[in-house]
């Protein structure tokens, strides 16, 4: 009521929505593969369908990402990232309604600048609009 205050936005980077062509693959201990939701030059968040009987241990840790486009086999590979949270995605009215998905965001760590200059060109290329 009142004097209630927004949350202030604490990303550096401005956030884009993913086209649908857009993937992240996570090589913990195993292959996830997650259809990328958001991304930035700091991160990205992909929505994954967990396995069944999966502990939800998988995002509590540091993974490498890789982030490719289908149509082009444009492929960033090899980021080493931090988990920021893992949680449950809004659930979806559509074929995959049966399916829990969940949500990823993960923070890049440092990139090289091969990995940087690819992150830009798929930031340019394939994504929708700015968040």
């Amino acid at each position: 009521m009142g004097n209630q205050k927004e949350p202030k936005e604490r990303r550096r980077h401005r956030r884009f929505l993913a086209k649908d062509s857009v993937f992240a693959v996570c090589i913990p201990t195993y292959v996830r593969l997650g259809r990328v939701v958001d991304i930035s030059r700091g991160g990205v968040a992909f929505h994954y369908i967990p396995d069944f009987g999966d502990d939800k241990a998988f995002c509590r840790k540091s993974l490498n990402l890789d982030v490719f486009e289908t149509e082009s086999s444009r492929y960033l590979k090899g980021v080493e990232c931090n988990i920021v949270y893992d949680a449950e995605a809004p659930r979806l009215t559509s074929v995959c309604d049966a399916y829990q998905f969940r949500r990823c965001g993960v923070e890049f760590g440092g990139l090289s600048r091969d990995q940087s200059s690819e992150l830009d060109f798929i930031i340019e290329n394939f994504t929708a609009e700015k968040i």
